[in-house]
């Protein structure tokens, strides 16, 4: 009776994030989050739980701070990477929404250039979801960065022609031609 082993209390590992880390992203407490993710660190690179959406994808489209959400995040270890329960990364997320300087800022950062280019479930790259969109700002960055054009969809479609068929003619100008020089960009814009 005294000589039994207790077994081992068995060790739970979480497989999706917690919502007040995803919250903390997306209202940008940025404390919050620094504090909530040094005391579970693993929660940085799971996933919400019906469609996995990652906390670096909610940075993204952050209500504020979104810069400093991003800072956290790479801190704490994100994987620029991993992608949602459809295949989708935080480059997916900001080159559909609409706070393009959050993919700009995912471009400035170390791994930008191999994850990208990474399809969903469907074959769609951060690219094919800007140009399906018309957003010229984001098709603009992610060409200077490097993005390949030639990728096809699950319907063998490439970004342009996303564009080409929803009738955004800048867009196609720009995956057609390249971007113009940023000289002559700014020089419009004054």
């Amino acid at each position: 009776m005294g000589d039994e082993e207790e077994a081992p209390a068995e060790v739970v590992v979480p497989t999706v994030c917690k919502p007040e880390i995803l919250s903390f992203c997306l209202v940008g407490k940025t404390k919050l989050l620094q504090d909530a993710l040094e005391a579970d660190p693993i929660m940085v690179n799971l996933g919400s739980e019906k469609r996995g959406f990652m906390p670096l994808q909610v940075a993204t489209i952050a209500q504020r701070n979104y810069e400093q959400i991003i800072d956290v995040l790479m801190a704490a270890g994100a994987d620029l990477k991993i992608p949602n329960k459809v295949g989708q990364t935080a480059f997916h997320t900001a080159a559909d929404k609409d706070n393009d300087a959050s993919l700009i800022k995912l471009l400035s950062l170390e791994g930008a250039k191999e994850a990208m280019d990474l399809q969903d479930e469907d074959g769609h790259t951060a690219l094919h979801y800007a140009a399906w969109s018309g957003k010229a700002a984001p098709v603009l960055a992610l060409l200077r960065a490097g993005a390949n054009t030639e990728l096809t969809n699950a319907d063998g479609n490439k970004a342009v022609d996303e564009a080409t068929a929803k009738g955004h003619s800048v867009v196609v100008e720009y995956l057609t031609n390249g971007p113009p020089p940023e000289e002559a960009e700014e020089a419009a814009a004054e």
